[in-house]
This record gives structure tokens, C-alpha cells and sequence, in this order.
């Protein structure tokens, strides 16, 4: 939700200095995430090649759901390799693209 990005981002923004994290650039950066990226996803959601996943939650909750989603995709003749252990909680957002598979996106 754009409520919860825009306490991250100003919340970071408080201890790392960065200038851009201010409300009218965390707002102008949404307005650009919506334009650019919902319309792709809307494209792919319709073929079946999205999987949502609510990343308003702790690390390990969604990096828990991550990995079912691309196990569910992965099949025995298309083998990959995936990291067993989470990120580290400073990652807020996680984003899997693959052309033959469905793709598996995070928002916060």
C-alpha cells in the first residue's frame, strides 16, 4: 500500500541522508510505479503469469511465499536453483521475471 511505502521511505530517508526521500518525490515515484508497472502486470495477469504477494508483512512471511511461488512454477525439466535462506529484513520488496513462467511480484 502506498501508505506503508511512503513510512519506509521517509523512515529511510531520516537515517540515510538521501534527499529524494520526501513526500513529493515518494509520491511522484508511485504515480510512476502505477503508469509503468500496473498495466504490465495486468497484461501478464491475464495470461496466468502473475502471482501477487502481499509484502506488507514480516521478511520471513514473504519470502516464505516467494519460494512456493516459483516452486509452483518450477518443474522437473526445467530445473533452477533457489537460495534456501531469506533476505536479509532490510529488503522490502522482491520481484522474480522469467518469460516461459508466471512472474512473481511484491509490492509495499
Amino acid at each position: 500500500p502506498e501508505e506503508v511505502l511512503e513510512k519506509r521511505l521517509l523512515s529511510r530517508g531520516a537515517t540515510s541522508g538521501r534527499t529524494d526521500d520526501n513526500i513529493a518525490s515518494i509520491k511522484k515515484r508511485f504515480a510512476t510505479f502505477i503508469n509503468s508497472t500496473i498495466p504490465v502486470l495486468e497484461y501478464y495477469g491475464g495470461k496466468g503469469k502473475v502471482c501477487k504477494i502481499n509484502a506488507d508483512r514480516a521478511v520471513e512471511e514473504v519470502y516464505a511465499d516467494v519460494k512456493k511461488a516459483i516452486e509452483s512454477v518450477t518443474t522437473t525439466s526445467h530445473t533452477s536453483q533457489v537460495n534456501t535462506q531469506p533476505p536479509s529484513s532490510s529488503s522490502s520488496s522482491t520481484e522474480q521475471k522469467r518469460t516461459d513462467s508466471p512472474t512473481t511480484t511484491t509490492t509495499t
